[in-house]
């Protein structure tokens, strides 16, 4: 053999073999980057459903307290508007179920500032055009009661 065909052998078995070689390191290669990303996306799913789900025990926990806060909100407006219901009773009927006019008042202005301090030691929970209309209400009850204390007529109670 001629050493011309010697390196021109030599060279195509060279040029085949890294070819061969390349393809299967390229789809080898391929695979296994492939199998690596695929087991780290899952990991990533793992942590991204247990977050998920913390978060949505977190906003549960959230909501059940906001319930329980406009629960007794709204027992405290509906005790505080009874309340003012009777206040502002004709003075016969108030006499007839022996209503103490200025004892229930000192108990409305209690109540109208325990549903204050409550508003604001639970604002976080409700709307803030909520809390103020709510405040708001309170203190017109609440000139409403300093008005009957100070005139207990029935003409100061229709005028109010």
């Amino acid at each position: 053999m001629d050493t011309l065909e010697i390196i021109i052998n030599i060279t195509i078995s060279t040029l085949t073999g890294i070819t061969t070689g390349f393809c299967a390191f390229k789809f080898l290669g391929k695979k296994w980057v492939e199998n690596w990303f695929a087991k780290d996306l899952k990991q990533y799913e793992h942590k991204l459903a247990i977050l998920k789900v913390k978060d949505e025990i977190k906003f549960n926990l959230l909501h059940n307290e906001r319930i329980s806060a406009i629960k007794q909100l709204h027992t405290l407006i509906f005790d505080l508007t009874d309340s003012m219901i009777r206040l502002m009773m004709p003075s016969e009927m108030q006499k007839t179920i022996k209503i103490d006019v200025e004892h229930l008042a000192m108990i409305n202005l209690q109540k109208s500032h325990q549903i204050q301090m409550y508003l604001l030691s639970n604002d976080i929970y409700l709307p803030k055009i909520l809390v103020d209309r709510i405040a708001g209400v309170c203190y017109t009850f609440d000139s409403i009661t300093k008005s009957i204390m100070n005139d207990n007529t029935e003409e100061n109670k229709k005028k109010t």
